[in-house]
C-alpha cells in the first residue's frame, strides 16, 4: 500500500512539474518587422523597463508610467531603418508614429502606472504613452485621440 501511495505521489508531482515547465508565457505585445514576429512577455518588458511621469491625456491624472520606449522596441526588432511605427490595439484601432520622433522623444508602451499593472478600465494591460509633460511639443504631433489603449501589436514599416 505504501509503495502504491508513494508511486502515486511521485506521478502527481511529475505531472505538475511537466505542466509548470510547459506553461506558455503570456504574450503582451507582438512586434512585427516584415515576416519576423517577436512575442514580448512581461519578463521582456521588465528587462527593458523605462519610467517617466506623464499626465494621462484622457483621464487627466499624473502617473509614473513604467514600460518600454518605442525606440528600444525598434532596436529589439532590428527595425532601426523603419520610417513609421504602427501601434495596433486589440479593437484594431491603429496609430502611426514617425520613427524619427521615437528617437527624439521617449514615446513608450506602458505596462505599469505608479508601480501597479494598468487596470483594463484605464487602458491596460499595455497602453501607448506620449511624454507631454517633458516635451509639450509632442502634443502638437500626436493629439490625445492618438493615445492607444489595449495595445497588442507594434508593426515597423520601411
Amino acid at each position: 500500500m505504501k509503495k502504491k501511495l508513494c508511486l502515486l505521489v511521485i506521478m502527481v508531482f511529475t505531472v505538475l512539474f511537466l505542466v509548470g515547465c510547459g506553461a506558455k508565457k503570456e504574450t503582451l505585445v507582438t512586434l512585427v518587422n516584415g515576416s519576423t514576429k517577436i512575442e514580448l512577455t512581461e519578463k521582456d518588458f521588465d528587462s527593458m523597463n523605462f519610467e517617466q511621469e506623464v499626465t494621462e491625456a484622457n483621464l487627466k491624472k499624473t502617473c509614473l508610467f513604467g514600460g518600454v520606449k518605442l525606440s528600444d522596441l525598434m532596436a529589439k526588432a532590428k527595425a532601426t531603418d523603419c520610417s513609421k511605427i504602427k501601434v495596433i490595439a486589440k479593437d484594431k484601432m491603429t496609430v502611426e508614429i514617425n520613427a524619427e520622433d521615437t528617437k527624439k522623444y521617449p514615446i513608450m508602451l506602458a505596462k505599469t502606472q505608479n508601480g501597479e499593472k494598468i487596470p483594463s478600465g484605464e487602458g491596460g494591460p499595455i497602453k501607448l504613452i506620449y511624454p507631454y509633460n517633458q516635451y509639450p511639443e509632442v502634443k502638437e504631433l500626436y493629439k490625445p485621440s492618438q493615445w492607444s489603449w489595449f495595445v497588442v501589436t507594434v508593426e515597423f514599416i520601411k
